[in-house]
């Protein structure tokens, strides 16, 4: 993107009489596809799709729109500070059990810990994947007790992985036996990333060999009583900023007992979302809200989860585009190139859809406010066809009259 900035920059005056010869040499129809051709290029190079525009209106509401903090969902984050206080240097078994045993003491409505626990614990760092899964049936002292915390009436929302072979067959690879007790539901946690490397949608639901593998934050909204349906189309995600969203706390206050001496109505009979944020996890995303300004940090995983988590929860996914419009835009456009050619006047065809365009894209900005979603780009691609047809059918009758006077 920056070298074509730096080669128009640079080259404009050689652009001016190249278009300029064009204009004496070539007939009129070439210029129109020469146009079209252009503006093909100019929005593959910069990156230019409904996507994108629908980023910017995310990006609109979410500094409009007034959220308040959820108060069914909780994040407890493990930040960088409960991070270095972990014995061992790493998120282990035992800071997990103790963590579950202190949140179970305030009787949440469910608990998702998104962990891979898909391997028994080693304090051998160097034993393989490979090595663990032929490891003795036989579990640690750290898996028993995280077990034995796990156990309870309260739901408990495990992650699993998925994993894809050679021939892309994906496999699912569960938590170990001693997590799997009656209480303990499953789901994945894998996130779709597109070719800009965001993350926009999500699957509720994946078919794996005929059976209906549900995601981590749908198995969250199923163990805390809302279904959410089996539905295996990607949803757009509705992202908020999670500060304005989520009440958030740290895994050290939460062991330290600091809630206990101020009110447990923090988590009592709330959605409690546990994963890492500390720096250098890994568990880091870009979303429709970071991807925007490159300056903005990367959103954690577990934010991601807890987003899709309200979505579900609120019916807020982003809805789908309402293709209608786009007719309508096509039918208006041809009226006002029809009546710039009744006219003659491409000048008053071209000024009206540049005021019609300008009207579209401020409606798109505006009803996104309020959750209804029409397409922007593709309107503007036709007007801006629109545009170029009025010109060149007014110049080639004009032509067309000027060579019959002239014969």
């Amino acid at each position: 993107m920056k070298n074509i900035i730096r080669f128009f920059y640079y080259h404009m005056n050689t652009i001016y009489l190249i278009i300029k010869h064009l204009f004496r040499i070539v007939p009129y129809r070439f210029i129109g596809e020469i146009s079209v051709l252009g503006l093909i290029i100019l929005f593959l190079e910069f990156n230019i799709g409904e996507e994108k525009t629908l980023d910017w209106r995310l990006f609109y509401k979410d500094h409009r729109s007034e959220t308040a903090i959820d108060s069914n969902i909780v994040v407890i984050k493990i930040d960088d500070l409960s991070f270095r206080s972990i014995h061992g240097g790493y998120v282990n078994r035992d800071f997990l059990a103790d963590l579950v045993s202190e949140l179970k003491s305030y009787n949440p409505k469910v608990i998702g810990l998104d962990f891979l626990l898909t391997t028994p614990y080693s304090d051998r760092i160097d034993l393989v994947l490979s090595e663990l899964k032929k490891a003795d049936t036989t579990y640690s002292d750290p898996d028993q007790r995280l077990a034995n915390a796990l156990k309870d009436d309260i739901p408990m929302v495990l992650a699993f992985d998925l994993i894809s072979n050679d021939k892309n067959k994906i496999h699912v690879i569960e938590p170990i036996d001693c997590f799997l007790l009656d209480n303990i539901h499953t789901g994945y946690t894998k996130v779709k990333i597109e070719k800009d490397e965001i993350c926009r949608h999500i699957l509720l639901f994946k078919n794996l060999s005929a059976k209906d593998v549900p995601s981590f934050a749908t198995q969250i909204c199923r163990s805390a009583g809302k279904d959410a349906g089996k539905d295996f189309k990607p949803k757009r995600i509705h992202f908020k900023s999670p500060v304005k969203t989520f009440a958030t706390f740290s895994s050290k206050d939460v062991l330290e007992g600091k809630f206990r001496q101020v009110s447990e109505s923090w988590f009592q009979d709330k959605i409690i979302l546990v994963g890492v944020t500390y720096s250098g996890s890994g568990d880091f995303f870009r979303t429709p809200l970071t991807g925007i300004m490159s300056n903005r940090e990367e959103l954690p995983g577990v934010f991601i989860h807890a987003m899709v988590v309200k979505n579900i929860l609120d019916d807020d996914f982003i809805p789908a585009k309402n293709s209608y419009y786009m007719f309508i835009i096509l039918v208006i456009t041809l009226l006002i190139i029809a009546a710039g050619i009744i006219l003659n006047n491409s000048l008053f065809s071209t000024l009206t859809i540049i005021v019609f365009g300008s009207i579209h894209i401020l409606l798109c900005f505006r009803l996104f406010l309020n959750g209804i979603n029409i397409p922007l780009l593709v309107p503007v691609i036709i007007m801006t066809l629109g545009i170029i047809t009025g010109i060149l059918i007014v110049k080639i009758r004009n032509e067309y009259r000027k060579n019959l006077t002239q014969s």
